[in-house]
């Protein structure tokens, strides 16, 4: 058997630091990888949530459209409930008039009618 000498020691030193430093390299590597992997899924989950703000943003644009044509059918409703009033009124004047006359037969309140029907006359003409 030979006996080992310090170049061969510092050969065999070499070599074991080569080596770690190609583990090293590698290890390095992995991690360097794993490290782009999870810049790119926050980038992907960034994606996502500007995504869900978008979906957001429409669905917030759609009620608010919504919302603009409800009022829009309540503005109309509102109007329509005005002329069925006057309508009612005029309606509930009439039968007024009507029922006063039925009940008192003097010729006093014959033209008490015809100054209710002349107004009856005018609203439905001014309609």
């Amino acid at each position: 058997m030979e006996a080992i000498s310090w170049d061969d020691i510092i050969k065999a030193i070499v070599v074991i630091v080569a080596v770690l430093g190609g583990i090293a390299a590698i290890w390095k590597g992995i991690e360097a990888w794993k490290n782009l992997s999870g810049a790119n899924k926050r980038a992907q989950e960034m994606g996502e949530i500007r995504m869900s703000i978008e979906g957001v943003s429409r669905r917030v644009d759609k009620i608010e459209t919504t919302l603009d044509e409800h009022d829009r059918r309540l503005e109309e409703g509102d109007k329509q409930m005005k002329v069925l009033r006057e309508d009612t009124k005029q309606i509930l004047n009439t039968q007024n008039a009507l029922l006063m006359h039925f009940i008192s037969t003097s010729a006093d309140d014959s033209g008490a009618l015809e100054k209710v029907k002349a107004n009856l006359d005018a609203y439905l003409a001014s309609r």
